[in-house]
């Protein structure tokens, strides 16, 4: 898939609609050779036409306006210019058949980097993949591999909290870590692992913002039966990002 920009898509049938139209608004002496000024028109536009199918890959077009170019340019008439500008329509539209184009209504999803904010970015560099992958296929309505992508980018939240609060395993599972975090919250003071004390308010809010996300996941991905909504994807989104932004104030990605 290529990223193509409607405008683009305009700008080679314009190119073309225009040239037949100047053709055919062309005075009597249309069975007339092109003259020099014409003929170094009709090759400039040709060439902008043979560049945008070149580009978009229409690589049959792009051969057939450089074949037509070099006719243009050994001579012809003004009738025949026209003929060449209808077949070249025609053939546009022959290729526009065999492409599908996507409407991309969540742009500002589309392939877009730092979506989790520029300390999430900095902080976590190896979570950059799958949050750029997990915009785009919110964008492009893969909502369930969107989460796919998200419980990734947790899960470098999750390592760089398992080391900060002293957990045994350094990859641990996301329940098991939301238990031990309440637990030790839990606690008087007096009884409160070293490791919380003096920052039991940050400590608090990554607890607050786990089960948000928590709550938002539901089941494990990786049961094949659960799929997602746009709506689910975009709650875990938020909630993933709102989490990942918590960890980056005090937290950085921790190396396996």
């Amino acid at each position: 898939m290529q990223l193509f920009h409607v405008h683009t898509l305009l700008a080679i049938v314009n190119d073309i609609s225009e040239l037949a139209s100047w053709v055919a608004n062309t005075p009597n002496y249309a069975e007339d050779a092109l003259t020099e000024a014409d003929v170094s028109a009709s090759l400039e536009r040709l060439a902008d036409v043979g560049r945008l199918c070149a580009t978009f890959g229409f690589n049959a077009l792009s051969r057939e306006v450089e074949r037509n170019r070099q006719s243009i340019g050994d001579g012809c008439t003004y009738v025949e210019l026209g003929k060449i500008a209808e077949a070249l329509k025609t053939r546009i539209q022959d290729e526009y058949e065999d492409v599908l184009f996507l409407w991309i209504e969540e742009k500002n999803y589309y392939q877009k980097d730092d979506l989790f904010g520029p300390e999430v970015g900095e902080q976590f560099k190896g979570a950059s993949f799958d949050i750029k992958e997990a915009g785009t296929c919110y964008a492009v309505g893969r909502y369930t591999a969107c989460v796919y992508h998200l419980m990734r980018v947790a899960e470098f939240g999750l390592r760089s909290i398992a080391k900060r609060v002293g957990h045994p395993d350094d990859r641990p599972m996301w329940e098991p870590m939301l238990t031990f975090i309440n637990a030790e919250l839990g606690r008087n003071r007096d009884k409160m692992s070293e490791l919380f004390k003096g920052d039991v308010e940050f400590l608090s809010g990554i607890a607050a913002h786990m089960h948000t996300v928590n709550l938002a996941w539901r089941r494990k991905v990786s049961h094949v039966e659960r799929t997602y909504s746009q709506e689910e994807a975009k709650q875990i989104f938020d909630a993933t990002r709102n989490l990942m932004q918590h960890i980056a104030k005090k937290l950085s990605e921790v190396e396996i």
